[in-house]
C-alpha cells in the first residue's frame, strides 16, 4: 500500500492505495469518481519499476502537490529529509483538505487555496507554522498530535477559525503547550477549543479566557488545580455549555465543580455528564445563604443527580 494525493469532487485526500492497480475504492464518505491521483510523478530517485508510471514507492507522504499545473508542474526530485512540509497546494475552490497520518513537519504554502474552509492535520510531525494568512475563509483546524509548541501562528485565522483542535501536541523540547494569550484574543469566533493532553496548568488556562465566543472546551488530561482560573474563563465566554476537565486534579474536588456550576450560568455539560435544572437551582441556594454543605444536604443533591 502507498501513499498519495486523491482529488475527490471538492475535496483532496492523502489516501492509501496500491499503484499496481487502479483504486478500488478510497475512504470517502461519499462514493466520488476519483478525477485524478499524482504525486512526485517524475521522480528521479525513486522511479516507479519497469513497465510502470506513477508516483514514486514510499512509506509515507512527505511532501504532496497537487495534479500538474502549467503554474505549478510536479517536481523532478523529492525534496531531501530536513525539508519536509507540504508543497505548494492550488486550487480556486477547493474547499476541505484532508493530510491526517503523514509525516508532514512543516505547515507552509497554501497560498493557492484561499478558499479552505476545512484543514485536516492530526498526526503529523508539525513543528513550524509559518504564513497561513491567505486562509480567509478556513473554519476548522485538526492539528491533534503534533509537535507545535504555541499557538501564536494561528492568530492570523481569528477571523474566520471556528474550531480548533490541539490535542496532544509533544514539542521537541518537552515543553508544555504554549496558549499564546495574544492568539486567543484574535479568535473572536472561536467556537470549539480542544487542548487536552498539552500538560497546561492553572496559568496557562488563564489564556482561554480571551475565546468570549467559546461554547465547548475540551481541557481534559491537564495539570489544572484550582477553580479559579476556571471561573475567570466562565464570566468571560458567557456562552461556554460544554467543559471537560477530566483527568485533571480539580476534578476531583466535588466542591470546586460545584463552584464552577454555579459561576457558569450557561453550562449544561461539565465531564461528560448533563447537568440538571435541579441540582443548579440547589447550588445556587447553597450560595446564596452562605450554608456549607451538611452531611444531609450532600445526600438531598445525590438524590437530584
Amino acid at each position: 500500500l502507498k501513499r498519495c494525493l486523491v482529488r475527490a469532487g471538492q475535496s483532496w485526500y492523502a489516501s492509501e492505495t496500491n499503484h499496481s492497480r487502479a483504486p478500488a475504492r478510497v475512504h470517502l464518505r461519499l462514493q466520488i469518481r476519483i478525477e485524478r491521483a499524482s504525486r512526485c510523478g517524475n521522480c528521479t530517485q525513486h522511479p516507479p519499476p519497469a513497465g510502470q508510471q506513477g508516483p514514486h514507492r514510499t512509506r509515507r507522504a512527505h511532501w504532496l502537490y497537487p495534479a500538474e499545473s502549467s503554474t505549478h508542474p510536479l517536481p523532478t526530485e523529492c525534496p531531501s529529509p530536513s525539508q519536509r512540509g507540504f508543497g505548494p497546494a492550488t486550487g480556486s475552490t477547493l474547499r476541505v483538505l484532508y493530510l491526517f497520518d503523514n509525516e508532514i513537519e512543516v505547515l507552509d504554502n497554501l497560498a493557492g487555496v484561499p478558499k479552505l474552509t476545512h484543514l485536516y492535520l492530526q498526526h503529523n510531525k508539525i513543528h513550524s507554522i509559518r504564513d497561513l494568512s491567505p486562509l480567509t475563509q478556513l473554519t476548522k483546524l485538526y492539528l491533534n498530535d503534533n509537535r507545535l509548541s504555541s499557538l501564536l501562528p494561528l492568530a492570523v485565522l481569528g477571523g474566520s477559525l471556528v474550531e480548533l483542535h490541539v490535542c496532544s501536541q509533544r514539542p521537541s523540547n518537552g515543553s508544555s503547550l504554549d496558549l499564546a494569550p495574544t492568539a486567543l484574543c484574535e479568535m473572536r469566533a472561536l467556537r470549539v477549543f480542544a487542548a487536552a493532553n498539552n500538560g497546561l496548568d492553572d496559568s496557562s488556562v488563564v489564556a482561554v479566557a480571551q475565546l468570549r465566543s467559546l461554547e465547548t472546551a475540551d481541557l481534559s488530561k491537564n495539570q489544572i488545580e484550582t477553580v479559579g482560573a476556571l471561573t475567570a474563563v466562565a464570566q468571560t465566554a458567557s456562552r461556554l455549555s460544554e467543559l471537560d476537565l477530566r483527568d485533571n486534579p480539580v476534578s476531583g474536588s466535588r466542591q470546586a465543580l460545584d463552584v464552577l456550576i454555579v459561576s457558569c450560568e450557561a453550562l449544561q455539560m461539565l465531564n461528560g455528564r448533563i447537568l440538571t435544572q435541579a441540582e443548579r437551582v440547589y447550588l445556587t441556594q447553597l450560595r446564596l445563604r452562605g450554608a456549607r454543605s451538611s452531611l444531609s444536604q450532600l445526600s438531598q443533591l445525590s438524590q437530584l443527580r
